[in-house]
């Protein structure tokens, strides 16, 4: 069955990424996290789908950054709207394209299990609908059938973005339209400056993130300046 997954990102701009993050971390060290946090989420894709693609948000200078790190993906900016209209005109392309299935990601899960990506995919070959639920009330992916589209758009219209409800109203939306769906196990965001504490534990031998890690703690600190 012919697949992809697209990763939703943006530039590791500082001041522009993972400002949730600070003053725990300051606008240069959470860029960088933001950079290891992208890597390590398309390093895990590879050899899960035969496609990968990135979708960025068209900030100064995006387009420049992602074909210098990700020349060999296909990299494609997101229309103007809000996120909901983003992951619908991203699900449009991908299906005009001929893919039967397709998930998209963002880059806030970057520890994300191997296992449940596979389990996203496979899925979609019997439901309509696939979501990976986060603690916070929302999904750290969302995936879909073409069988589906359009009538799946639903799922991304009137939905309460960066709220609790964004996953409880997607599923409602889901019933309402008579959608099939399957819930994937649950996983966590980082969002904020606890989330690192977990993030640090969960990340692997050799990841970015891990590098990422060892880096800040043979930083000085500012009271050894």
């Amino acid at each position: 069955m012919k697949a992809a997954i697209v990763v939703f990102a943006k530039a590791p701009q500082p001041g522009h990424v993972k400002t949730r993050l600070q003053p725990e971390l300051s606008a240069e060290e959470a860029a960088l996290f933001y950079e290891a946090s992208l890597c390590d989420v398309v390093r895990r894709l590879e050899g899960i789908s035969p496609e990968i693609r990135i979708a960025y948000d068209p900030a100064p200078s995006a387009a420049e950054y992602f074909a210098s790190q990700f020349s060999l993906l296909r990299r494609e900016p997101q229309v103007t709207g809000d996120l909901g209209e983003r992951l619908a005109a991203s699900f449009d392309a991908l299906f005009r394209d001929g893919f039967e299935t397709a998930a998209i990601i963002g880059t806030d899960s970057p520890t994300l299990p191997v296992e449940y990506l596979d389990s996203a995919l496979a899925a979609l070959s019997e439901v309509d609908a696939a979501f990976g639920p986060t603690a916070d009330g929302g999904y750290y992916l969302v995936g879909l059938a073409r069988r589906s589209w359009p009538a799946s758009r639903t799922l991304f219209h009137g939905i309460p973005w960066s709220t609790e409800d964004v996953l409880r109203t997607s599923l409602l939306r889901a019933d309402q339209t008579q959608l099939s769906y399957r819930l994937l196990p649950a996983w966590y965001d980082i969002d904020k400056p606890t989330d690192l504490v977990r993030a640090e534990r969960d990340a692997a031998p050799g990841s970015h993130l891990a590098r990422w890690f060892q880096a800040r703690k043979r930083a000085p600190s500012p009271d050894d300046a």
